[in-house]
């Protein structure tokens, strides 16, 4: 496989990987929304993601 290509495939899985983490991130903060023992800015320090993320999450539980 030539190197551009070789470049294009790890790209892309780096992508992969980071796009995975994300929506695994925000599985967790949408569960511990819908169990309400943690407060949204808890949430965004456990799930690893902003306020912001966390607030867009729980406006769509509703």
């Amino acid at each position: 496989m030539s190197s551009i290509w070789k470049e294009v495939e790890e790209e892309g899985i780096a992508k992969g990987i980071v796009q995975g983490k994300l929506e695994r991130s925000s599985e967790i903060a949408r569960n511990l929304l819908i169990q309400k023992i943690l407060s949204t800015e808890e949430i965004a320090e456990v799930a690893g993601l902003s306020l912001d993320n966390v607030r867009e999450i729980a406006d769509g539980l509703c």
